[in-house]
């Protein structure tokens, strides 16, 4: 933070409320954040230095009561109060200005180095395995899982049946119009699409078969009632995606980056 603002110069100095928004860009800076490319370069840190931002804000309240003769010229109890400010907004802006990007930026972190090559033929085999078997237990859940580690994280990890069949009625992207190139729309045309909160979502043609043979066989294996295209068999839960993407980095053999 001093080197963004040399007037920066003690820790106190730097929880004060005023500048939280200098310290969301000392933090973007720590963590390597490429704002070209809108990624973070170590994103975990970006998560997780949340946590010692607030232990810092509850040093530096530490540090003024032990030092109330400091603060002649000021009212200790105000600079208190700035301090427990911060802590607020760290807990309920941090998540919208740095931690929920970054969490995304993991994902595709861990989804890019589970081999696509790996998923595609792990999800084939399941699949013919099911042709043959449609009760095989073990191919079906092999199937959800490396249709899952292709999709999107966020809402689509949640995915619902009903939400998934309304991709087969005809959509409009209005506000998209003037941005799509020829190449593009014909891409649109020949992929499944998903339109939440202004954002459009494809399906390519392989996940599509492979998400329909889940559709088929999921009376074999779970209840109608469970909503969720992605839920553990043996409850209406949906996955836990860090757990599905660290099973099939270690059985496509992958190390930690």
């Amino acid at each position: 933070m001093k080197k963004l603002n040399p007037q920066v110069n003690s820790l106190i100095e730097a929880l004060r409320p005023i500048n939280f928004d200098l310290l969301v860009k000392a933090v973007k800076a720590a963590s390597k954040f490429n704002s070209e490319e809108d990624k973070y370069g170590a994103p975990t840190f970006a998560m997780n230095i949340s946590t010692s931002l607030k232990d810092c804000c509850e040093v530096a309240i530490c540090e003024i009561l032990k030092n109330k003769h400091c603060f002649e010229n000021k009212n200790f109890s105000e600079t208190e109060t700035e301090i427990k400010t911060m802590i607020m907004l760290i807990k309920s802006n941090w998540k919208y200005e740095i931690s929920h990007h970054a969490a995304n930026n993991l994902h595709s972190k861990k989804m890019n180095s589970i081999g696509i090559d790996y998923l595609k033929t792990t999800a084939n085999s399941a699949a013919a395995k099911l042709q043959s078997d449609c009760n095989d237990r073990d191919a079906y859940k092999t199937l959800q899982q490396t249709v899952y580690c292709r999709i999107i994280p966020g809402e689509l990890a949640r995915l619902t049946v009903d939400l998934y069949n309304e991709g087969k009625e005809a959509q409009t992207y209005e506000e998209f119009e003037n941005k799509i190139r020829p190449s593009e729309r014909i891409l649109m045309r020949k992929f499944k699409k998903r339109k939440r909160k202004a954002t459009p979502v494809l399906f390519s043609l392989d996940v599509q078969e492979h998400i329909q043979i889940l559709l088929d066989l999921r009376s074999n294996f779970t209840s109608q009632n469970d909503p969720y295209i992605f839920s553990k068999l043996i409850s209406r839960e949906p996955f836990r995606g860090y757990q599905v993407l660290m099973h099939h980095a270690k059985m496509a053999g992958l190390k930690k980056s």
